[in-house]
């Protein structure tokens, strides 16, 4: 039986996203290991890793430690994941690396190299794009530029970086929308919005925008407690669900502008349709995505979007038809788009009408569908090609 090792940064991103992909790849005949790191990085409990791994015990697929750092930059620390990942090859029997992430996919393409196998590399999000700093385009693209002449298959998951990458020099191009989600999971909930709001202390009368993802820089959640500083509404509350190094800033913030009392941060959530159906908005402000799962997810539980207007998540969010999409530093233009949905609920509901039948492009379904086909082309294909 021939091996694929699926390779990321953490061991978060394998069971959000990678999970349902390396269930393909057995079924097609192949025994898939999982490298990433488990101890660190990751934007869960340690609880939930621990369940993954039994997960990953009980279903019969090896896995392996390997000691990602998530900092692209601490080129020092490359030494260590290499040796590790080149370990796992020597196993042996190995058809192809498909690596995920940026330092895994920086380490899984030299090392598919250096071990003559087929590499597999998905862009999760280039981090040079429209409105990166020129340190970014600087960093990031001669990298991703070179590592291109050593990528067998290039998958990207988004239209920007698909026409970015016609440029580059991967023998395979392919275009998907994301890793797919589990529409069915977010079309109902268990729990009616009472008990939610009852949860943290929401009046059921408020209007509540709900945003969920790991609190760092990126995902910019300090312009959403910015813009509700701005609208002088006690009516109006903010649910942040999701942990990180930020979240006593965000709390800080929240107190400093005034808003502490309508501002609800709920760390780490497991019941993520229970908290989308509970709220009237969902909002997305990233710096930067490759597509934004959540914000998917929010479409097809129904939910108007309030976006940044960045990266992939144009591929979806769209100005006056999804909700709004806003500059990620205007506070102001939040605050607009907040103000406008809370006072039409009728709007809100158009809008998420739409978003729920427009989520049925992202469906795991249709993602499984194309990743069988580039992984039969991938494994045993010959002829460079870019699938449109």
């Amino acid at each position: 039986m021939k091996r694929i090792l699926m390779l990321s940064n953490t061991a978060s991103m394998q069971y959000q996203f990678l999970y349902p992909w390396t269930e393909l790849l057995r079924e097609m005949g192949y025994e898939v290991h999982i490298g990433c790191n488990f101890e660190r990085g990751n934007n869960s409990t340690p609880a939930r890793i621990t369940l993954f791994r039994a997960q990953l015990e009980q279903s019969g697929i090896p896995y392996h430690q390997v000691d990602f750092e998530r900092n692209a930059l601490l080129l020092h620390k490359y030494a260590k994941p290499l040796r590790q990942i080149n370990e796992i090859l020597s196993l042996g029997d190995f058809a192809a690396i498909h690596c995920h992430s940026p330092i895994g996919g920086v380490l899984g393409r030299l090392a598919g190299k250096n071990a003559g196998i087929k590499v597999i590399y998905t862009a999760h999000g280039f981090h040079f794009f429209k409105g990166a700093s020129p340190m970014h385009w600087a960093l990031f693209y001669p990298a991703e530029w070179m590592l291109s002449h050593w990528t067998d298959t290039l998958i990207t998951i988004n239209s920007e970086d698909y026409e970015r990458a016609k440029h580059f020099h991967a023998a395979h191009l392919h275009r998907i929308p994301g890793a797919g989600v589990e529409l069915s999971r977010y079309r109902t909930a268990q729990k009616p919005r009472e008990e939610v709001l009852e949860e943290f202390g929401i009046p059921q009368d408020a209007v509540v925008f709900v945003s969920i993802g790991e609190l760092n820089a990126n995902k910019n959640h300090a312009v959403l407690i910015r813009a509700l500083q701005k609208l002088h509404n006690p009516h109006l509350h903010l649910l942040i669900a999701g942990t990180g190094k930020l979240e006593q800033q965000l709390r800080t913030l929240a107190k400093d502008c005034g808003v502490d009392a309508q501002v609800h941060l709920a760390g780490f959530r497991t019941d993520v349709a229970e908290l989308l159906h509970a709220s009237d908005v969902f909002c997305f402000p990233s710096k930067r995505e490759g597509l934004g799962f959540t914000a998917i997810e929010a479409m097809a539980a129904g939910l108007p979007l309030i976006t940044s207007d960045r990266h992939g998540i144009l591929d979806y969010s769209k100005d006056g038809i999804t909700g709004f999409a806003c500059a990620p530093d205007d506070a102001a233009a939040f605050a607009d788009a907040m103000r406008i949905l809370a006072e039409d609920s009728v709007l809100r509901a158009t809008m998420g009408q739409h978003n729920a039948r427009a989520a049925e492009q992202f469906s795991l379904d249709t993602v499984l569908l194309q990743m069988r086909d580039i992984y039969e082309s991938a494994l045993g294909a010959e002829e460079p090609a870019i699938v449109r």
